[in-house]
């Protein structure tokens, strides 16, 4: 599962200035799933008592469900939490006003008490969805449009007579898949509909003849909804993380996106209150040169590679089984090896380490790198808010990936972003 932050503040109506540093961190960037977000902006000028906040994603392709409430909701000044109720308070310190419009052409409003003002400078922050856990943990979220593309959502601030101080809007890229290296076709995969009310076993074949096998027991999440389960394969060279393993580990086989979701209404579920059991498959040829012994599972934490303790590996099987309780991006590691020569294309396998496999042979088919513009990351013919968002990703990481770099620096600055915008496609 991966996280997209948008970043982009784009001018709006005359007279009004523009807040700054506007940003929406979505839990989800596909399309028609629900998604948590989370919006920052610094004010620009001041916001009175009595005065509005308004957050409005783009009409028609957004949804903010009917159940949306309170609950779902979190309004933060500067670090600190407001509390929020039906109705704006009268007095220093007393609540914020919430007012939530459903539907495709739906908002949300805060107001400010009769006495306490937003200063110049502050950051604000809102939490929408399950991210929202003062007092109540929220239970509800924004639906993600239906389509690929880029969406903008919009922020306003109002004085106490609806007067409008200032404006912004924020883009995010609703796209299948979001890897942070660039959109990335995957090997193999496949969906899957079952309930917990019974015991399930899902499994993605792969086209060499591995397999990801996961097991549900009865009762692994909490409502008897059914449920939608999405599996994807990649090679490890199309997973960007997994070219920076921990040190001294090698990533084996393929890299495994799993993400789960409720069919009524298209929450993500992502932990669960007992273990589901994962056996990874592999090849002879994929463990050449790794201690076949010190293979276990890592799972991707939106930074860095965390080893799964407590994990199984079946060596007359080439099986490795473990027993987690959250999904995420998932692949096998293992320490090098002194090892004979490598066993011939085909060797080994996967459920008994069946012979007889012959590995595909790749050609690559991909246009030169000289016919794509600067700045196009993930080599799709343009330059926008999808480069963006990989770059935005990679902004003051370490060790970017050469394809996202974009003036070769080592870095991702303001320069790459600079360059990308020469390269804009309009």
């Amino acid at each position: 599962m991966f996280i997209l932050v948008a970043i982009s503040v784009l001018p709006w109506a005359a007279g009004a200035a523009n807040l700054t540093f506007v940003s929406d961190t979505v839990s989800n960037s596909r399309p028609g799933v629900s998604a948590d977000h989370t919006v920052k902006f610094t004010v620009t000028n001041i916001i009175p008592a009595s005065g509005k906040i308004i957050i409005t994603p783009q009409a028609g392709v957004f949804t903010i469900p009917a159940g949306l409430g309170m609950n779902d909701l979190d309004l933060f000044d500067d670090g600190v939490n407001l509390t929020l109720a039906d109705a704006a308070g009268s007095g220093s310190g007393s609540a914020i006003g919430v007012s939530i419009t459903s539907g495709t052409g739906g908002k949300i409003t805060f107001t400010l008490n009769d006495t306490d003002a937003i200063t110049v400078g502050s950051v604000v922050t809102v939490k929408i969805g399950t991210n929202a856990t003062f007092g109540v943990a929220g239970s509800q979220q924004i639906k993600n449009p239906s389509g690929v593309g880029s969406y903008r959502i919009a922020f306003e601030t109002q004085n106490a007579f609806g007067g409008v101080i200032d404006q912004a809007q924020a883009m995010i890229a609703i796209i299948i898949p979001v890897q942070v290296g660039g959109l990335i076709k995957p090997i193999a995969s496949s969906e899957f509909l079952f309930t917990p009310v019974t015991a399930t076993t899902t499994t993605l074949l792969n086209p060499d003849g591995t397999k990801l096998t996961v097991n549900w027991p009865i009762g692994f999440a909490t409502s008897s909804d059914d449920f939608r389960l999405e599996i994807s394969s990649f090679q490890k060279q199309d997973f960007t993380p997994a070219s920076s393993p921990p040190s001294g580990k090698s990533v084996v086989g393929k890299v495994y996106d799993i993400n789960l979701s409720r069919v009524v209404d298209g929450s993500q579920v992502g932990n669960f209150p007992q273990d589901i059991t994962f056996d990874f498959f592999y090849l002879d040829s994929e463990i050449y040169g790794i201690d076949e012994n010190t293979l276990k599972p890592y799972y991707w934490n939106d930074s860095s590679w965390t080893a799964i303790n407590g994990s199984t590996v079946f060596s007359n099987e080439n099986r490795v089984r473990v027993s987690v309780n959250h999904l995420s991006n998932f692949t096998l590691m293992g320490n090098s090896s002194s090892a004979p020569a490598p066993p011939p294309s085909g060797s080994g396998g996967s459920g008994g380490g069946g012979g007889g496999i012959s590995l595909p042979v790749v050609t690559s088919t991909s246009t030169p790198a000289t016919a794509f513009k600067r700045g196009d990351i993930n080599r799709d013919g343009k330059v926008n808010i999808v480069d963006f968002s990989i770059a935005a990703y990679w902004y003051k990481r370490l060790n970017p990936p050469t394809s996202v770099d974009i003036n070769g620096d080592g870095a991702i600055t303001l320069v790459d972003f600079s360059i990308m915008a020469f390269y804009w496609t309009r």
